[in-house]
């Protein structure tokens, strides 16, 4: 993953998600449809996912918005054409 914020890379395996709302956004460019699909986590019960088994289990994904009480994230995938995971956005969470 990279970040349009300073530049951070990290790997996509490294970048978890175990709280909060994720909202994971495809489209599917051979029909144009998109969907919108939206995961409540909780870190008792469900398994941290990565951004990299987000692409996996997602192969469509354009974007994942990852948000909790207090701050949030966006994240493109393949953005450049490069079939990579970008931090483009910040949020203030939904609290």
């Amino acid at each position: 993953m990279k970040s349009m914020y300073g530049g951070e890379e990290r790997p996509d395996d490294e970048v978890l998600f175990d709280d909060g709302i994720l909202y994971i956004i495809c489209h599917d460019l051979d029909n144009g449809e998109l969907s919108i699909g939206k995961q409540t986590l909780d870190p008792e019960y469900d398994e941290p996912i990565s951004l990299e088994e987000l692409a996996l289990r997602y192969p469509e994904v354009d974007l994942v918005i990852h948000e909790d009480m207090f701050s949030g994230e966006m994240y493109r995938y393949n953005n450049y054409g490069d079939n990579e995971w970008w931090q483009t956005g910040q949020t203030r969470g939904f609290a």
